[in-house]
């Protein structure tokens, strides 16, 4: 045998390409003034990328060819392999002589998967050894005559190979390839490549789970098929591979519940964040708002299936490539991440024990694949939201009608005495002072007032202080590998202008993760990510004008009638601050246009994230994981005042002594927030084994890990006088002496830096194990224990730990024999139970005690220190014991699919605040009763998940409509409370926790009993002993928690969404409706007289009160006091009345997203294999709603409705 130099000697005819990897260039961006570590890790990022691009060059060109031409011989195709590859080919010569020559169209073709397809029919075999290919002739049996008979002509034999891809072009692995109307068939490699035998004319059909199959017709034509295959859009995907954090097992072999949102359904939704993309489009997830205030109408609380808690931690414990999250969702990219998983029974989740008891939602970024060239993608968008609906808020009333209020007050000399403080209490009473005291004429005063009876301070809030919120998002991937590695890098940058003027944040992220298989056994995996946030927290809004001394103002400007920023009366009455510097003082005026200009206040954060990992196969089946992760996440706040700010005018100004001496001196002042720093260390080795035997297979993992946490916040930093161009400033300031304060007889000391710290180190221990047995793929039984361990509740809780379970049971009954249904596509039950628990870090075994500094009481005494806990050596860890039953269904040929569970889950030694006697000698400040946080009460939530998706029509055009119906309700079972209680208590009056009660929810609601307006006078109705009265003192002290009413529950026990998905060439719109049922909330109303009072409250229920009699027919808002007072008593009873509570019931357009995908044949640009363009709109309001307040009752304590918000982007594949 001797060595054939193919590459050298024979020309090439027809038509040859071959395209080697050209070396990548780098890619990446930056943001100006971030700090030299996120330098550091960038550094390091490029690095790490180089050094797998090389890898990625060296390795891939030696397994994978590109060639394409018509009838190329075997010498030019083996010639090109030694090329391409560096593989050196041995055999005999004349070895080709008699073979044939092949049409070819392949690009990066593995090198086995080409030499199968050109030796095919040949007489030509071949081995592989190292780098060589050897080549040798098939043996010929000899020829054996045979009489000849008239036969049917023969079906022509083709060959079918090609490559299976997704919708964005990354290669399938394990898609099924197969005959229609056959058995058998072949599956996907890596790469997405497959070769099958076929007859001329068959339909090929190509399927993959949770994908829509695409069927084509063998015509024999030598060219490779490129097959894309596109997600089932069903918001829920049954794929084949779920994670639990700790393994990923097929779907089919799972006994728990659980739903997983693929990458394509992630990418539905362009938010900012993944929790904020997995809104309704999650079974067994709420995503509740009902508890937002003000303006952060954003704020979000997650709950699945339920409460599982009083006192402690509510919200799913967040894991991320199988380490548990305790940093800013927000610090990982979106773009980044491959699927979630939801874990919500025991079996499902139990494997993460003490913290599990509230579910666990499992996300997987993304990471790149072996055998595949680079993939690079890029993705922008813009969101657009509309400004806020300022006149939505009820709290606000006319200027006429407020000042009329106003001038009956003032007639009544409500501001005598205030007339001569230095205070502000009232621009218009100021303004009638000045008629009263002939300091303006007539004529002007009555032109004033016509201005602010014309003025409504939210048209110049709208203009000056708020904004439309713009939010740019910008991703960069890159993936790919040879046979021996994998990389992923990808690089974010975020730019969001906040509706608020002078409020933004930018945020940058970075993820680079690399595998490396230096040997067949073995993998390396490593991961650095880093996210870095600035903002910038210049904003002036409503609340904060309503932070004035005399209140928020209606008829209040802020711009003259020339456009310019005008003064108003903040805290400082308009007299003392017009003469201010008559008196040697800084001008006092407030501007807050111009204080939004000189506002210099930001924040940063940053988290880092390393982990190494080493994956060994002892034999086959068997592998040895060993993981260790690095998580630092740090904050900080910078406050810069200039010395022109209010900020700091006020400050020197009430520290001005009588003498004219200035303790604060007239200069910047800068304060540095507490930094606060957490640091977590995480380590864990897993034993993964997996055995089939004929009918069985077994599955098992177990191992240990443990986690340490440190959490720390440091002093602040105070320097007065500061100058920003020299950056030096003095701390050296008398903050023990009580200077006279300018502004009210008081002394204080100067304001000085917080220096109080916090240090917290929270470490835990475990062990865990997790089994399946699976017989025949029909019936699986599993198991999981785990035994928890932490610091958190003294020596002996820690010493004994908490050992956690779960059991589960499944049956494929359509795979049975005897079940004869054939328009039953799947039938299979689930049973599961098992146990998980919550943590509760408020709580220790030891008593805690706060320290405080005396200083601001009297500089004389000695820090002080207060019990804030007495210790409880007693503490259990909670517990939640969950039953799941289930069942998956598919029918005729998958048209209708779903599934249906039904949970239990009871919770046992819950941590919270029970009410105590007393004569225990326990007692917590500012509380009428004795309170003492320990275990106390069980609780129990039953609820329904079901989902069913259909497909409505299938062909030219494609509607799939998913179901989403949730169900959880909870009730208290048990509870410890020895205290005696008023009603009172019921509606959180007394300061504390609202009681609870046995037979009810935790977040029940309660109210006072409403009766009705007393005809003759408008006021309230109550009844005392079976009699009508008005002693509403009395009434209140005499109250019993049985005379309270049970309103109902402020968290949605129903809940769910309708996902209409409908395609139509290169077309699709999708269209997302949720809602939520069964739930009530408590309006806001007026303190009934209180309006007349001090106070400046105001509500346009004013508009609807009693004014005469026949008025309580219409309305139920009482009459009120008048100028003769109100009673305090009255308008508690009123506010916290039944009267007040509205159901919450509505149904909502979440979305509708419209995508276009725009061909990428041969007239586009090769370089792109898939291109999409988008535009989603966001809260577009309510199709219906049970109550007819125009009151959004997804956010009903909000000032304001999340503003409607328009986004479009485009994402690129290359």
């Amino acid at each position: 045998m001797q060595k054939i130099a193919f590459g050298s000697r024979f020309p090439m005819p027809g038509r040859f390409v071959a395209t080697l990897y050209g070396e990548p260039r780098m890619l990446g961006n930056g943001l100006p003034g971030i700090a030299t570590k996120i330098l550091l890790v960038m550094k390091l990022t490029i690095f790490l990328l180089i050094v797998s691009f090389f890898a990625v060059y060296g390795k891939s060109k030696a397994q994978q060819v590109t060639l394409s031409g018509k009838d190329i011989s075997l010498q030019h195709i083996f010639s090109a392999v030694e090329k391409q590859t560096g593989y050196v080919t041995m055999a005999n010569e004349g070895i080709f002589s008699d073979s044939r020559s092949i049409s070819l169209n392949v690009s990066a073709m593995p090198l086995r998967s080409l030499l199968d397809l050109v030796l095919k029919g040949q007489h030509i075999k071949y081995v592989i050894q190292g780098k060589t290919i050897f080549l040798s002739q098939k043996s010929v049996p000899d020829p054996v005559s045979s009489p000849v008979t008239p036969t049917e002509p023969e079906a022509v034999p083709v060959h079918v190979y090609g490559r299976v891809l997704d919708s964005i072009g990354y290669p399938m692995e394990g898609a099924t390839v197969q005959i229609k109307g056959k058995s058998g068939g072949v599956t996907t490699n890596k790469t997405g490549w497959f070769s099958l035998e076929a007859q001329e004319g068959d339909k090929i059909i190509v399927s993959f789970v949770g994908y829509k199959k695409v069927e084509f017709v063998a015509d024999g034509k030598p060219e490779e098929k490129l097959i894309v295959l596109r997600v089932m859009q069903t918001g829920i995907s049954e794929v084949a591979i779920v994670s639990t954090g700790y393994q990923q097992l097929p779907k089919e072999r799972a006994t728990g519940s659980f739903t997983q949102i693929t990458r394509e359904m992630i990418n539905r939704s362009p938010g900012p964040d993944i929790l904020t993309r997995l809104e309704g489009i999650t079974n067994g997830l709420l995503f509740n708002r009902t508890n937002a205030e003000g303006e952060n109408v954003g704020e979000l609380q997650l709950e699945s299936r339920g409460r599982a808690t009083i006192m402690s931690e509510s919200s799913p414990l967040i894991v991320v490539d199988n380490f548990p999250f305790e940093g800013n969702i927000r610090d990982i990219n979106p773009n980044d991440v491959e699927s979630v998983t939801i874990l919500k029974d025991a079996a499902a989740a139990s494997i993460w024990g003490a913290r599990a008891g509230n579910g666990v939602i499992v996300i997987t970024t993304r990471q790149g694949s072996y055998n595949r060239k680079a993939q690079v993608s890029f993705s922008a968008n813009t969101a657009v939201s509309g400004k806020p609906d300022l006149f939505y808020d009820k709290r606000f009333m006319p200027s006429s009608m407020v000042m009329q209020i106003q001038k009956e007050k003032f007639l009544r000399g409500d501001w005598q005495t205030d007339e001569n403080g230095m205070i502000a209490f009232s621009p218009y009473a100021e303004l009638l002072i000045k008629q009263r005291d002939h300091l303006i004429s007539e004529e002007a005063f009555l032109k004033e007032e016509q201005r602010m009876k014309n003025t409504d301070i939210r048209n110049d809030a709208l203009k000056y202080l708020y904004q439309q919120s713009i939010q740019q998002q910008y991703a960069l991937n890159i993936n790919g590998g040879s046979n021996v590695n994998k990389y992923f890098f990808s690089v974010g940058y975020d730019k969001m202008r906040s509706a608020m003027v002078g409020a933004d944040n930018q945020r940058l992220t970075l993820n680079v993760q690399n595998a490396f298989k230096p040997v067949k056994t073995l993998e390396i995996n490593t991961r650095i990510s880093y996210s870095r946030t600035n903002a910038n927290n210049n904003a002036f809004t409503m609340t904060d004008l309503a932070g004035s001394t005399s209140g928020l103002q209606p008829y209040t400007a802020l711009v003259d009638e020339y456009g310019n920023p005008a003064k108003i009366e903040y805290r400082i009455r308009t007299a003392i601050a017009d003469s201010a510097e008559k008196r040697g003082l800084l001008p006092w005026y407030y501007n807050p246009l111009e204080e939004i200009r000189r506002a210099d206040n930001t924040s940063s954060s940053s988290f880092l994230n390393l982990l190494g990992n080493l994956r060994y196969q002892v034999v086959k089946g068997m592998d040895i994981d060993a993981t260790y992760q690095y998580t630092e996440d740090k904050s900080s706040t910078r406050y810069m005042y200039d010395k022109e700010t209010y900020y700091v005018r006020n400050l020197v100004n009430n520290y001005t002594q009588p003498n004219g001496e200035r303790p604060i001196p007239y200069g910047g002042i800068l304060k540095l927030g507490s930094p606060v720093q957490r640091v977590q260390h995480s380590g864990r080795i897993q034993l993964n084994a997996r055995k089939s035997m004929a009918e069985h297979e077994l599955a098992f993992l177990g191992g240990a890990e443990a986690r340490q946490t440190i959490e720390e916040s440091f002093p602040e930093t105070i320097l007065y006088n500061y100058d920003p161009d020299r950056g030096i400033g003095t701390s050296r300031m008398d903050f023990v002496k009580n200077y006279k304060l300018y502004t009210s007889w008081a002394s204080a000391p100067i304001p000085g830096a917080t220096e109080n710290t916090f240090y917290r180190i929270d470490r835990y221990l475990s062990y865990f194990a997790n089994s399946s047995y699976t017989f025949r793929s029909k019936y699986i039984l599993s198991g999981s224990a785990r035994w928890d361990g932490s610091n958190l509740f003294g020596v002996k809780t820690n010493q004994k730990g908490t050992l956690l379970w779960s059991a589960g049971a499944s049956w494929n009954l359509s795979s049975e024999p005897f079940f004869k249904a054939d328009w039953v596509d799947q039938l299979r039950f689930r049973a599961t139970y098992g146990s998980s628990g919550n943590v509760n870090k408020s709580v220790s075994t030891f008593p805690v005690i706060d320290y405080a500094s005396a200083i601001a009481l009297n500089p004389d005494l000695e820090p002080y220190a207060g019990i804030t806990s007495p210790g409880n050596p007693s503490l259990r860890w909670e517990q939640v014991n969950t039953l799941n039953l289930g069942v998956d269904w598919s029918v005729f040929n998958e048209r209708i699919s779903g599934s249906l569970e039904f949970f239990t889950k009871k919770s046992n030694d819950l941590i919270g605040d029970a009410f105590l006697p007393p004569s225990t000698g326990i007692n917590t400040a500012n509380y009428q009763v004795s309170q003492y946080r320990y275990n106390y009460a069980s609780l129990q939530t039953k609820g329904v998940d079901l989902q069913i998706t259909t497909k409505n029509l299938e062909g030219a055009v494609n509607w799939q409509t998913t179901w989403l119906f949730n169900f959880a309700a909870d009730k208290v079972k048990n509870y410890y409370n020895s205290g005696t209680l008023n009603g009172n208590a019921y509606v959180g009056t007394l300061g504390y926790q609202i009681p609870l009660e046995i037979g009810r929810s935790i977040s029940g609601i309660y109210a006072y009993p409403w009766s009705g307006l007393d005809p003759s006078n408008g006021k309230m109705i109550i009844y005392q002993d079976g009699q009508k009265s008005t002693d509403y003192a009395g009434y209140m002290a005499s109250l019993r928690p049985e005379d309270m009413v049970y309103a109902g529950v402020t968290n949605p026990p129903y809940y769910g969404s309708i996902l209409n998905n409908i395609e139509w060439k290169r077309l699709q719109l999708s269209v997302l409706l949720s809602w939520k049922a069964g739930y009530v909330y408590r309006r806001s109303s007026l303190f009934p007289g209180m309006e007349y009072t001090g106070s400046g409250l105001f509500h346009t229920d004013l508009l609807h009160k009693w004014k005469k009699p026949g008025d309580e027919l219409v309305t139920n808002v009482p009459a009120g006091g008048g100028l003769n007072g109100f009673d305090q008593n009255e308008s508690t009873i009123y506010l916290f009345s039944e009267t007040l509570i509205s159901k919450g019931d509505h149904i909502a357009i979440q979305d509708i997203s419209l995508n276009y995908s725009i061909p990428t044949g041969k007239k586009a640009p090769a370089v792109f294999k898939a291109v999409r363009i988008y535009l989603y709109v966001r809260n577009l309001g309510f199709l219906w709603k049970a109550d007819r307040n125009n009151i959004d009752p997804a956010t009903p304590n909000a000032r304001y409705p999340q503003p409607i918000q328009f986004n479009t982007g485009i994402q690129l594949s290359i």
